[in-house]
């Protein structure tokens, strides 16, 4: 993709951002979605091999329904504030 860090950057939302074709997101380079506001734009819109270039200040931007797409090894970058985000559903059995 020729898109250079700051168009990245001047995505808002996650809408703009899936309105982009899935060939073209899966094309992004380390540095593109280095460039992504993870916070505004979930990191479910790229493949699991992108996230791999997530770096700490990105994933300690994510909110909780993001958490379902990081590592083992990611996960040990999240905040005690994310951690605390985490709710837990507990259903009874009938």
């Amino acid at each position: 993709t020729h898109l250079t860090g700051d168009q990245i950057t001047s995505i808002r939302n996650g809408w703009y951002f899936k309105g982009i074709s899935e060939v073209a997101r899966y094309s992004l380079t380390d540095e593109q979605v280095q460039s992504l506001n993870v916070a505004e734009i979930s990191i479910g819109y790229i493949s699991p091999a992108q996230r791999n270039a997530l770096t700490v200040e990105q994933i300690q931007s994510l909110t909780q329904h993001d958490f379902k797409y990081l590592t083992a090894d990611e996960v040990v970058h999240l905040t005690r504030a994310q951690m605390g985000s985490i709710s837990v559903t507990r259903t009874r059995a009938p």
